[in-house]
C-alpha cells in the first residue's frame, strides 16, 4: 500500500543522514519495480523517493517496508548525483570520482 502523508500512529520516524540515504529496490502494488533511495522509516513504514521520468523528476512516497528492498549503490538503475561518495565508497579516492 502507498500512502500520500504520515499518520502519527505508525509511530516515531528515523530519518538517514544527508546524502548517505540506502540505496532500495520498490515493487509497487501492480508488481512492477523500480529503484529509489530510502529517505525515512518507521517500524513498518519507508519513505521513499524514486525518479519517474528522463528529467529526473521525484516522487516521493510513503509505503508498507514489505514494498521495499535494499540494494547496493552499485545495483542501482538509478544514482543520485549527490550522493556522499565517501559513504558509500570508503576507499575512493579524495575528490569523490569513483
Amino acid at each position: 500500500m502507498l500512502y500520500d502523508q504520515r499518520d502519527d500512529s505508525w509511530g516515531p520516524v528515523t530519518h538517514f543522514r544527508h546524502r548517505q540515504e540506502p540505496y532500495v529496490q520498490i515493487t509497487f502494488p501492480d508488481g512492477t519495480t523500480t529503484d529509489g533511495k530510502a529517505l525515512a522509516w518507521t517500524r513498518g513504514k519507508v519513505y521513499a523517493v524514486w525518479v519517474i521520468d528522463e528529467d529526473q523528476h521525484r516522487q516521493l512516497q510513503w509505503m508498507d517496508a514489505n514494498h521495499v528492498r535494499r540494494i547496493d549503490r552499485d545495483q542501482s538503475s538509478w544514482r543520485d548525483p549527490y550522493d556522499d561518495m565517501g559513504h558509500y565508497y570508503p576507499a575512493a579516492p579524495a575528490d569523490g570520482w569513483v
